[in-house]
């Protein structure tokens, strides 16, 4: 998975990220949380703790992670995120198979307001670019480097694929 660090404690790096790439989802361990290591883009490694995670079927986790070079991670600027419009360009770098800072480009296809599961009514970012396993929780950008959301789940169909991320509004 990817996540985005959002903040300073210190030494400790809070990244903010998706809650199943924290947990199993699948088989009978779903729910369980798995052994968390963080690489920073300095290329630091260090095992990470969950702080936070989202309820009512919220896909959001909060991670602690302390770094030996923590002043060369910046925080993603949350007070700049910009609203998403039909047709704004965007672009995510994610860790898709293993493959650290992958590059992706394309368009906001709607913005959608949907329900969970449990009730919780979320703020979407569609996107039909293709996101493979592994960008999930990272930060989905417009062209200004403004963050839109963060990369969430996707539906398949055919041939197609739509992603969704979670707005940052």
């Amino acid at each position: 998975g990817t996540g985005l660090c959002v903040g300073h404690d210190g030494d400790e790096i809070a990244v903010l990220t998706t809650r199943h790439s924290i947990e199993e989802t699948r088989g009978p361990g779903v729910g369980a949380r798995v052994p968390l290591t963080c690489m920073s883009i300095v290329g630091d490694t260090a095992p990470a703790r969950v702080l936070w995670v989202g309820r009512q079927g919220l896909d959001l986790a909060l991670v602690g992670v302390k770094l030996t070079r923590p002043e060369e991670v910046m925080p993603v600027a949350l007070d700049e995120a910009g609203r998403s419009k039909l047709g704004d360009p965007l672009f995510a770098v994610g860790h898709e198979l293993s493959c650290p800072w992958s590059y992706y480009e394309g368009t906001v296809s709607a913005v959608r307001t949907l329900r969970t599961s449990f009730g919780l009514h979320v703020k979407y970012v569609q996107t039909a670019m293709v996101l493979p396993a592994g960008t999930g929780g990272g930060g989905l950008f417009h062209k200004d480097g403004r963050l839109a959301g963060l990369i969430s789940w996707f539906r398949r169909g055919g041939s197609n694929e739509t992603n969704f991320a979670i707005s940052i509004e």
